[in-house]
């Protein structure tokens, strides 16, 4: 049994299967499994110290706020931020993504420049800034995919020059897979002056992510991708961005003065997390984050890559078996395909009959299975806790969908 065989039981899902019915989950990409550890945090929050955050000297409120502010000190460490005060709790990816858009388009930041994204974009990384586009009265770019399904590098000095003042961009596709070249993103936006905005929400729990040696200007990733639990996620800022930003969600404890006339917002983090925040989910994300640490992301990175290139290798000689296949790039935790003549649909319903539970659809990406001519795909996605035996077992049960349907 390898290492990351015997991690499968920091996970209670496994331990709570019952023989016979066990299943074999590979839906990673759409929310990953529970950490035990990050269970025990929230459970500990919720049993042991239930109060709020930074509203009260009595004792359970402040272990509340130590718990959730060391959380906040964990996050940092992990993506290797300069402060913890650049860090905001959020509700997850999305309210991140949309918290920095509404923020660009309402303050100075965005004034007059064009917001570039990519065409593999997720959803919550698109929407936001088309209308942030829109209301800024500024145009909206977007750099193509190749008919391979991975970003087309080439088009990155036509399309990111200096009338832009943005570009969002996924660090890893939750379609193709795609380990994107987040260095020469980067470079060429900051060669134009434009700010970069890494959707992180694939990436976070999959390859190291440092925000300081990539020149990361605002990043997103939520909890749920992460090991931990829904509701958090984060948004990382430059400290200096930051405080520019107008606050999206306005309330109590934001502020450090209110009168009929003005209100003085309050210094970062609490700034930009008006109202209660996700505390138990907090304290399971610093938890979870704690233990990839210990992990060690580049091992992690490793398992996930060696298991990508196990499914890719065994679907390709497949007849009828078409795969997202950026075969330029790395990939790493997702696999996409389609089977000829078979519905995505109609396949993740046959494979879950075997115990197999897998996503079929647009995962969330429309314009990306538009740019390929795709109705839709069936995705693999793994974790920390996918094994190689597992992978068999899928391309052995996708050889029997083929079977029974043709």
């Amino acid at each position: 049994m390898n290492r990351f065989s015997d991690l499968r039981k920091a996970f209670p899902f496994f331990g709570r299967q019952k023989e016979g019915e066990e299943r074999i989950y590979l839906d990673s990409a759409g929310t990953s499994l529970s950490l035990g550890c990050s269970i025990e945090a929230m459970e500990a929050y919720l049993n042991d110290y239930r109060a709020n955050i930074h509203s009260g000297g009595y004792r359970s409120s402040m272990q509340a706020s130590e718990a959730y502010e060391s959380a906040r000190r964990e996050v940092a460490r992990f993506i290797d931020a300069e402060t913890p005060e650049e860090l905001i709790f959020t509700a997850g990816t999305t309210d991140a993504v949309n918290m920095a858009a509404n923020g660009w388009s309402r303050g100075q930041l965005g004034k007059g420049k064009a917001i570039v994204v990519t065409q593999a974009e997720h959803h919550s990384n698109f929407l936001p800034w088309r209308r942030a586009a829109q209301e800024l009265g500024v145009p909206f770019r977007i750099i193509p995919v190749t008919e391979e399904g991975g970003i087309d590098y080439s088009k990155l000095e036509e399309i990111i020059d200096a009338d832009c003042g943005l570009v969002a961009v996924t660090a890893l596709s939750n379609v193709s897979g795609e380990v994107v070249d987040m260095e020469s993103v980067i470079a060429r936006a900051k060669a134009c002056g434009a700010r970069v905005f890494v959707d992180g929400a694939q990436a976070a729990a999959r390859i190291p992510l440092s925000v300081r040696k990539l020149d990361i200007d605002f990043l997103a990733f939520s909890g749920h991708k992460c090991y931990g639990t829904t509701g958090c996620g984060i948004l990382y800022g430059k400290r200096k961005l930051l405080e520019k930003l107008p606050p999206f969600r306005l309330g109590g404890g934001m502020v450090q003065w209110v009168d009929e006339k003005k209100a003085e917002y309050a210094s970062l983090p609490a700034r930009h997390e008006g109202g209660t925040p996700d505390i138990g989910g907090a304290v399971a994300l610093g938890s979870a984050l704690h233990f990839l640490r210990e992990t060690g992301m580049e091992a992690i990175y490793r398992h996930e890559c060696m298991l990508t290139k196990a499914c890719t290798d065994a679907l390709a000689p497949l007849a009828g078996v078409q795969i997202i296949d950026v075969t330029s790039r790395p990939h790493c935790g997702v696999v996409s395909f389609n089977i000829e003549g078979v519905h995505p649909h109609d396949a993740v319903t046959f494979l879950d009959s075997k115990g197999i539970e897998l996503r079929g659809g647009l995962h969330c990406a429309h314009p990306l299975h538009t740019a390929l001519h795709w109705n839709g795909s069936i995705r693999a996605s793994f974790g920390i806790y996918s094994t190689e035996e597992e992978v068999e077992t899928l391309i052995r049960e996708i050889k029997n969908c083929i079977r029974f349907f043709r």
